[in-house]
Formats: structure tokens, C-alpha cells, sequence
């Protein structure tokens, strides 16, 4: 009755509402889409909590009762295949033009092309996070695809996914495109020495325009003749506040690549030797690894969720 006298609701924040009672999630879904039906909601978070495919499906059709949203996070909620089918299918059907789109933890895999062709049509996007979504082959080449269009992207957040030669190839592509990105993470993302070779030369042509402030590169490969042009090629980004890239370089050469960095503290500088890279792959737990992972990750959002905040009164 309440919910019923109430016209206009602004923020809808589920987050971990009901992780640990799957076998009431299907209800609980029904009930938010029905009490939140046309309420002029811009942001929705309903991150953290397991609503499989099925209560996906249900969900969705809040979209199309909320065309006015802005920013919709849907962090592990366990989307799986036919979930990642659902939610993309129905962005689409509600023609959401959105600011803010968070999709972590959701392992897309082989249906992850929906979503990216879902993609093509948010040409407004500020924030993607991707991270984590088991894309690789055809639907790692079809999220590739959909950024073309970005030209208002800040923040993109593909790691922990995996490229290929044709999709990395099409990131390529796209990347000179993205003009307002200032967050680029591609962490763990299964870059090859020759894949860096080649994104080189591209960061190079960006680097006298960019504006980008934050490069994560963590966990990909770069060949050893390549580590001094390339960190030469970041150091010509004039904006760049954070660098992270955890690739193996030689004790030798590693203080005369931090030097290139001289402006950034140890914080904001976070580079390894080939030694300290061995040590902690030895000493690194998995637990630890996932709460690293999670760290990294919410260091990443801080700035998004302010902006959020800031924008959604």
C-alpha cells in the first residue's frame, strides 16, 4: 500500500538483500517488479545476490516499466548463459539509454554476444564494467564490437576475460574511438607478447590527446625487447594518475622503468620484478587472489558510485 502512494522513486538499492534464500528469490523478484513498476527509477542495484536466469527473466521486465534508467548494476547475480540472454534481451525491448552499466562476476561465456550486441545501441555509457565474465571467441569479439559508438566512455573495465587475435584485433579498432576514456582496465585478460607488440603503436598515436588517468595491464604478457618502448609509450600519457602492470621485468631494468614514472607515488605506481612476481605467485593464496581481485575492483567503482550519487539526486 505504501509503494502504491509513492509516484516517483529515484534510487532502488537491493544489493545483498537475499544472497542465502534462493528457493524465495522467484517471489521476492515478482514482488520488486510489481511494487516498483513506473516509479521513474534512474538508478537500480540489485548487485550480490543470486538471481540465476530464471529470476533474471523476471527482473527484466522492471526495465520496460522504468525506461528513464540511467545506471543499472547487476553485479553477481549469477546470470549465466540464458540469463546474459534475458537482461540483454530486455535492455533492448526497453530501449534503456544508460550512463552507468556494472556486469561483474556473471560468467557470460559462450552468450556473452547478446550483450554485446545489446552494446551497439548504448551510445551514452560512462561506466562498463565488464570484469570477470568468462568472454572469450565470438562473444569477446562481439563486446569488442559494441564499443564502437562509445565516444563518452570513462571508465571500461574488461579484465579477467580472455582475448583472442580477431577480437583483440577489433579492440584495436575501436580503441582510438573511445576519445573520453580515463579508467581502462585490462588486467589478466590473456594478452600475448605479440598482442602487446601490436597495441603499442596504437598507444602511441593516442597518447598526445588521451586523457586517461588510470591503465591497468596486471597478469598479460609483454616480450622483453618490447618492455622499454612500451612503458616509454605509457609515460608519454600526460594524465595518467595510476599505473598498474604486473608483467615480468628483469631486476635490471626495472629501476629505469620506474623512473619513467617518477611522478607516481609506489602507490600509484604498482610495477613488479621478474624476483618479486616469482615471490608472490609462491606466497599468494587463492583467498588472498579473490581479495586482492575485490579490492581492486571497489578502488575502481569509488569514483563511479560518487558520480552516481552526485548525479541522482
Amino acid at each position: 500500500m505504501y509503494l502504491k502512494n509513492i509516484t516517483s522513486v529515484k534510487k532502488l538499492l537491493l544489493a545483498d538483500i537475499f544472497t542465502t534464500r534462493k528457493e524465495d528469490i522467484g517471489t521476492s523478484c515478482e514482488l520488486i517488479v510489481e511494487g516498483f513498476a513506473h516509479k521513474q527509477l534512474r538508478l537500480f542495484d540489485i548487485s550480490n545476490n543470486a538471481l540465476c536466469p530464471d529470476g533474471c527473466l523476471i527482473i527484466g521486465r522492471l526495465f520496460a516499466s522504468n525506461p528513464q534508467l540511467k545506471y543499472l548494476w547487476l553485479n553477481h547475480v549469477a546470470f549465466s548463459r540464458d540469463g546474459t540472454e534475458f537482461v540483454s534481451k530486455a535492455i533492448s525491448e526497453a530501449q534503456l539509454d544508460l550512463l552507468s552499466l556494472q556486469v561483474n562476476k556473471n560468467r557470460m561465456g559462450e552468450k556473452g554476444h547478446f550483450f554485446g550486441k545489446m552494446l551497439a545501441s548504448q551510445k551514452n555509457l560512462k561506466d562498463l564494467v565488464l570484469f570477470q565474465n568468462d568472454l572469450r571467441g565470438e562473444s569477446m569479439l562481439e563486446n569488442c564490437r559494441g564499443l564502437k559508438q562509445m565516444e563518452k566512455l570513462e571508465v571500461l573495465d574488461i579484465s579477467d576475460n580472455f582475448f583472442d587475435d580477431p577480437s583483440f584485433d577489433e579492440f584495436l579498432e575501436v580503441l582510438p574511438r573511445l576519445s573520453a576514456l580515463k579508467v581502462l582496465n585490462l588486467s589478466d585478460c590473456n594478452v600475448s607478447p605479440l598482442m602487446t607488440r601490436r597495441l603499442i603503436p596504437v598507444l602511441e598515436k593516442l597518447a598526445p590527446f588521451s586523457q586517461l588517468e588510470s591503465f591497468s595491464f596486471n597478469y598479460n604478457e609483454v616480450d622483453e625487447e618490447d618492455l622499454q618502448v612500451f612503458f616509454e609509450t605509457l609515460a608519454q600519457f600526460k594524465n595518467l594518475r595510476r599505473l598498474e602492470c604486473k608483467v615480468e621485468i628483469e631486476e635490471e631494468q626495472f629501476e629505469d622503468i620506474r623512473a619513467k614514472f617518477e611522478d607516481l607515488g609506489d602507490e600509484d605506481c604498482v610495477l613488479e620484478s621478474e624476483d618479486d612476481m616469482d615471490a608472490s605467485v609462491q606466497s599468494e593464496s587463492e583467498a588472498q587472489r579473490v581479495q586482492r581481485e575485490e579490492k581492486e575492483f571497489q578502488d575502481l567503482m569509488l569514483g563511479v558510485v560518487k558520480r552516481a550519487n552526485g548525479n541522482v539526486a
